[in-house]
């Protein structure tokens, strides 16, 4: 049973690492979102996504959250290194980070980023999600 665990667990860190070297690639019909937009309209099912630069080991880091998570909810994310060489490396994770959400049903709501350093909010941004 331990060896399953264990077999389990390395698969999925394998898994983990070969996608994080990778850049994230969006599908037909994903919808790249913006804070300088200020404002989206998307279909019921139609999936859109925020990418932005982070860098934990130094204190860059981003937060997002949909108002209402029943419209508008994230489903995934994708890290990809900026070097994947360096990646194990004293300050060699920062990376671009990108959060995949679904428009579930119709209706209205508001995605708000929070771009922070070293627990901080530095920045806070708000996009206008309609679902249609």
């Amino acid at each position: 049973m331990k060896q399953l665990i264990f077999i389990t667990l390395l698969l999925g860190l394998a898994n983990c690492t070969y996608s994080q070297n990778k850049r994230f690639k969006p599908t037909k019909g994903m919808i790249a979102l913006s804070p300088l937009a200020g404002a989206v309209k998307l279909k019921v099912g139609q999936k859109a996504y925020y990418q932005t630069t982070v860098h934990g080991s130094v204190g860059f880091a981003t937060r997002v959250s949909s108002a209402s998570y029943r419209i508008f909810k994230l489903i995934d994310t994708h890290f990809a290194y900026k070097d994947a060489r360096k990646a194990e490396m004293s300050g060699g994770d920062k990376g671009t980070k990108t959060f995949i959400f679904e428009a579930l049903k119709r209706g209205n709501t508001v995605l708000t980023i929070k771009d922070i350093f070293r627990s901080q909010v530095k920045a806070t941004h708000k996009i206008k999600v309609t679902v249609e």
